[in-house]
């Protein structure tokens, strides 16, 4: 191959550029004896401010169906070498309207004050949020021939020190709901308040909270005024407003976050799954 030096500037000093037969710049390098093409082994060098170096990458980049700047600025060192084209290759993608508009990010408005009960200093449990996560698949017993069926976690978090608990129910019904908040009180504590969302089984579960209220003040005589006055104050969420249970939303996420990488796709009976939560 007949090539002639030529006197390279600073930026280009370490491509080794050289003039081709027909005139044009490219770089030098070390992969003359590479079984790869003549415009591989020397891509043709590009200047950062021309007209022309911008049509080819906005070309290239419509050609990959709006790539990143990672990918066009790779496929286009199979053939160019262009100068700064990393920064060449980021503003043509910021400047591309179809990736601009389905990259568009959406506002986020500044959140409000937090409420009152995340702020007074109270024992840990006194205030929860409790939420269900699942369905999760649990076997009946160990073996072969296991009959497989749904179970869910009802999640409590503190308000105070953001703690977890987790109870482990066989469905949604207003039955098992009360069973976990007993085994929740039984070893927490009774709350004060309990905040939730509107879900069917927690509006159940709140008529049937009211009646036993009611039905412990009504026997005063049998039983203690110190315990009747532990009632649970129980507090909805606005309907359509889930960003008001961000507290218990973030806590299915982070058990969730843990749960798969121990578990993965492995069914555990009541007993297993229940410990595990434990």
């Amino acid at each position: 191959m007949k090539s002639k030096k030529l006197k390279r500037s600073l930026k280009i000093l370490n491509l080794n550029p050289f003039l081709d037969e027909q005139g044009f710049l490219r770089v030098g390098g070390r992969l003359a004896n590479a079984k790869f093409s003549f415009e591989k082994r020397h891509p043709l060098i590009l200047p950062s401010r021309n007209p022309l170096t911008v049509l080819i990458f906005r070309y290239e980049h419509v050609k990959l169906y709006h790539c990143g700047p990672q990918h066009l600025l790779s496929s286009l060192r199979e053939k160019y070498w262009p100068l700064t084209g990393r920064s060449l290759s980021k503003q043509t993608v910021r400047n591309c309207i179809t990736c601009f508009r389905y990259n568009s990010k959406l506002v986020r408005p500044i959140m409000g004050n937090l409420p009152e009960q995340r702020l007074v200093p109270k024992h840990a449990f006194d205030i929860v949020g409790v939420d269900y996560a699942g369905p999760f698949i649990i076997k009946d017993r160990m073996g072969r021939g296991a009959k497989l069926s749904k179970s869910y976690v009802a999640l409590y978090v503190c308000f105070l020190t953001k703690a977890v608990h987790l109870e482990l129910v066989t469905d949604l019904t207003k039955e098992a709901f009360i069973l976990s908040l007993r085994r929740f009180c039984s070893r927490r504590g009774k709350p004060s308040s309990i905040f939730s969302d509107n879900g069917s089984n927690f509006v159940s579960a709140r008529s049937e909270l009211k009646e036993l209220g009611r039905y412990l003040c009504e026997n005063k005589v049998e039983l203690s005024s110190s315990f009747c006055k532990e009632q649970i104050d129980w507090h909805f969420i606005p309907p359509q407003s889930p960003h008001f249970g961000g507290l218990w939303e973030a806590g299915v996420k982070s058990m969730k976050f843990h749960l798969k990488r121990v578990v993965n796709n492995t069914h555990l009976t009541f007993e297993h799954f229940y410990t595990l939560l434990t």
